[in-house]
């Protein structure tokens, strides 16, 4: 009798902690991605930058397949599926040297408030067991920021801690790669061409 009782609570907690989960499906994501979240370690940075949020969003969702091209530490990066470049469901695969890449798809999109999640899906060479990663852009106080949230774990509990000075510099240095690439006004022309579809 005490086992049903057990049973009943969990359910009924369960149940309660979907409701509460579901009003944000970011985070609905990221308890169905990550079975342990006590092992997850999750990084946060955030840079202003001198544009107006919309078009730093532009850029940063039409540019989800082109990291490649001002990344440093890859050789080049494309669209899986080149009707869909950016948005819910796109795919990007990046290659990082002769044997090494990651492949990261959209699985959250929320243009109204400039923000996406991505998520790994393979890798071949990187110890990386999970990675997701919230993306977007926010005002405050007048200004614009792009952030950028990396929640990650490696193959082991160690191996996750070791990896977490490695993990905040490439969180910032991506955010950084950005600000450079959109604030550089060559992108101007480009972006004129290239909105999102409003």
């Amino acid at each position: 009798m005490k086992s049903v009782k057990y049973i009943l609570v969990f359910f009924l907690l369960a149940f309660f902690a979907m409701k509460v989960v579901g009003q944000h499906s970011v985070e609905k994501i990221k308890i169905y991605y990550f079975d342990k979240m006590e092992d997850v370690i999750s990084i946060y940075d955030e840079v202003e930058i001198e544009e107006s949020s919309e078009f730093v969003w532009d850029k940063i969702a039409i540019e989800f397949a082109n990291l490649g091209d001002f990344h440093p530490e890859m050789d080049y990066s494309f669209s899986v599926d080149k009707s869909l470049r950016y948005g819910l469901h796109a795919w990007r695969h990046c290659q990082i040297d002769d044997v090494n890449f990651i492949r990261e798809s959209i699985v959250e999109w929320d243009e109204n408030k400039k923000v996406y999640t991505y998520r790994l899906e393979k890798s071949e060479g990187l110890c990386l067991k999970v990675k997701q990663c919230d993306f977007g852009v926010k005002i405050r106080n007048g200004k614009t920021y792009i952030f950028h949230k990396t929640n990650y774990r490696m193959k082991t509990k160690i191996k996750t801690r070791r990896m977490k000075k490695k993990m905040e510099r490439e969180n910032l240095n991506l955010l950084l790669m950005y600000k450079s690439e959109i604030e550089n006004s060559k992108l101007h022309s480009f972006l004129s061409h290239s909105k999102l579809p409003r």
